[in-house]
């Protein structure tokens, strides 16, 4: 019965934790790109499915890495696609520009970590990490 209640009360806590972090992440799509209130609304519901999504992903994490990753970078990738369907021309052009400079930024760190001798293994890990 503990087991249970145990249970019960971490799937609550990781639902409110989600709730919060899609919360926080909609706010700043909304305050990044000055989104209207039905953009708003529209990247509201891609942003909870995003973590539905992943919340599912969590049991292959361990039993099946590299599903988990492929899988992973596809939910991002996704998310992405749909909230830029979502802006006008001149959000477009600002969401273009702010992933073109982080894919530069991240190419210049990895060649600065493979420059510093660091394995495939890491690079991969930061790769991870930065959601790239």
């Amino acid at each position: 019965m503990k087991n249970l209640l145990f249970l019960l009360f971490f799937v609550a806590v990781a639902g409110i934790g989600q709730a919060q972090n899609a919360a926080t992440e909609t706010q700043e799509w909304t305050n990044t790109y000055n989104f209207t209130a039905e953009q708003n609304t529209a990247v509201s519901t891609i942003i909870n499915r995003k973590y539905r999504n992943l919340a599912e992903l969590e049991t292959l994490k361990a039993s099946e890495p590299s599903l988990y990753k492929r899988k992973y970078q596809g939910i991002l990738q996704q998310t992405k696609v749909q909230v830029r369907r979502l802006m006008n021309g001149e959000q477009a052009n600002a969401f273009d520009a702010s992933e073109a400079a982080r894919k530069d930024a991240i190419r210049q760190e990895v060649k600065t970590m493979q420059a510093a001798g660091a394995n495939k293994e890491e690079i991969s890990k930061l790769l991870e990490q930065l959601n790239y």
